[in-house]
């Protein structure tokens, strides 16, 4: 007896690192990927940003991850999330090398040439300075600066592409200030270095408290680092299927600055957003619209809207994005009289958990697999119809299937 073609559908969006465009091309620009924190490890640092020219990561003291907002020498909480950066940005009186650092990020990507970027990165003067400054600049580079001789000390020979406007002197230390800027890339960038490239003279300093006659220094706490394409479309994601109990994720994934550029709807209702945010998880109970409203602090508004459909009818496969990826998935053989795979145009090596279910929603195994393409056993199935569901820890997918 010949049976239909299988039917896929797509519940959730798998979060697997493959290349993409990405929105915000600074990497963990929230400082919130750790490494050695929360276990007293006096190396607490964080992942992707260094010392400019050195492979030692930023220090992050290990108080950070509790969200405790005394950090040494300072009382300070994070503008968003649960860790920020502290370096010392401008110091004339210190001696090498003690003088300056600059904080290193290896960008997602390289940056597209002919692309105008907006970057925005969040400052404000810890409480062991004495001096609030303008020196707060941010260059796009490619390894250029591999200098370690020069690395702690006034970088004056290139020409930063965002710059603090001159005399604008940062001296709060309690509230976050924003500096932002735009430029066009010549498609070289790799890094983003953030720091002060102008000379001592050239930093323009304000006394905030004499700490020490002999010590004045400027320290910097420095928090959510953004670079995102100023054309940047909104995106809500493809249409999407599910199932009574199913949670979807629409959008994009979730990063910095395009978090709070983005307010969701769901229609008819246009007034009262329900969530914030790159990408949202929503539970419909019926097929529903939702709307993102896309607004970068340095753009106009842009829209996308995606329809959540509650069956399956006529659909043959479902291609699923993040970022511009596309997923298709296959069942092979399907109908089947005893085992299958499960096959996909990417390749997916991350481990997940295979859960056979009914049309009733009622679990009948479960397992966790390493391998996409692994050869599933199902003869032990009576015939009929059943959904295979695949989950990571960031969503899931179903897979109808038929059993001869």
């Amino acid at each position: 007896m010949k049976l239909t073609k299988y039917i896929i559908f797509l519940a959730l969006f798998f979060n697997y690192k493959l290349r993409a465009q990405p929105a915000n091309y600074v990497s963990n620009g929230g400082f919130e990927e750790l490494i050695g924190c929360c276990n007293n490890d006096p190396n607490c640092s964080v992942k992707y940003w260094y010392d400019i020219d050195t492979l030692n990561p930023l220090i992050l003291y290990p108080t950070y991850c509790t969200g405790n907002p005394f950090y040494g020498f300072g009382f300070q909480y994070p503008r968003s999330g649960l860790t920020f950066v502290v370096f010392d940005i401008f110091c004339p009186s210190c001696q090498y090398p003690f003088t300056r650092t600059y904080a290193k990020n290896r960008l997602k990507s390289k940056l597209i040439k002919g692309q105008t970027y907006c970057v925005k990165f969040w400052v404000n003067i810890g409480n062991n300075s004495g001096y609030g400054i303008d020196g707060f600049d941010a260059y796009f580079s490619t390894n250029a600066l591999d200098t370690v001789i020069k690395k702690h000390l006034p970088i004056t020979f290139v020409n930063a592409q965002i710059k603090n406007p001159v005399n604008n002197i940062i001296t709060d230390t309690l509230k976050w200030t924003a500096i932002t800027g735009t430029f066009t890339a010549d498609g070289t960038e790799k890094f983003m270095i953030i720091g002060d490239f102008r000379t001592d003279a050239n930093t323009k300093k304000q006394l905030i408290v004499p700490v020490n006659p002999n010590f004045f220094l400027s320290e910097i706490c420095l928090d959510d680092v953004s670079c995102i394409p100023i054309d940047l479309p909104a995106a809500a994601g493809p249409d999407r299927h599910f199932l009574p109990g199913e949670k979807i994720y629409l959008g994009r994934a979730r990063d910095v600055e395009i978090d709070e550029s983005c307010l969701w709807y769901k229609l008819p209702n246009m007034i009262t957003p329900i969530d914030t945010g790159a990408g949202i998880f929503v539970s419909p109970i019926q097929t529903s619209t939702y709307v993102v409203r896309q607004q970068l602090w340095c753009s106009g508004v842009k829209w996308d809207t995606v329809v959540v459909y509650q069956d399956f009818v006529g659909i043959n496969e479902i291609m699923m994005g993040s970022d511009g990826i596309v997923f298709k998935f296959d069942v092979v053989p399907n109908p089947t009289l005893g085992s299958i795979k499960i096959t996909c145009n990417k390749p997916i090596t991350n481990a997940f958990r295979l859960t056979i279910i009914n049309p009733l929603l009622e679990v009948l195994f479960s397992k966790e697999k390493h391998q996409l393409e692994e050869e599933i056993e199902i003869s032990f199935l009576p015939h009929g119809l059943y959904y295979l569901k695949l989950e990571d820890a960031s969503g899931s997918c179903l897979l109808k299937v038929l059993k001869e």
